[in-house]
């Protein structure tokens, strides 16, 4: 485990040009930390099955769930919750049905313009609008 666990913070040095911010520096790193065991026990086990992976991972998300990371997953999730609402509420009642359709139900653009009597292009433009209109609001927060 202490092998992986340097793995893991010479990976990130290695590749800090690449890696983008995170808001939750201690997600990111338990995440990692799981990758890189995940990959160090497939390597090293010929029986390796992801239902042990599973397992394994229900057992060390409990080892590592401490009040505060919870109330912070908690938090996040919340916040990102209200954001999504507020930015789907800016979109036009038809954006929000094509969005829905899109992304929830995950049709193709031809079976969403068959429902709601639009042309293909038509409901591809109110895609790219709603997504270039939930980009904008994302940015300014």
């Amino acid at each position: 485990v202490k092998d992986c666990i340097h793995d893991v913070f010479v990976t990130i040095y290695t590749n800090r040009a690449k890696l983008t911010p995170t808001d939750n520096i201690i997600a990111y790193l338990m995440v990692a930390l799981k990758n890189t065991l995940f990959n160090a026990l497939k390597k090293t086990s010929d029986s390796f099955s992801l239902d042990e992976a599973d397992e394994k991972e229900d057992q060390s998300e409990e080892h590592f769930s401490t009040p505060e990371t919870i109330y912070i997953n908690k938090e996040q999730e919340k916040n990102t919750h209200m954001k999504v609402h507020a930015m789907m509420s800016s979109l036009t009642t038809r954006q929000r049905e094509i969005v829905y359709y899109r992304y929830i139900k995950d049709m193709s653009i031809d079976e969403i313009s068959k429902i709601t009597d639009m042309n293909y292009q038509s409901v591809s433009n109110s895609i790219q609008r709603a997504l270039g209109r939930v980009r904008n609001l994302f940015k300014r927060e």
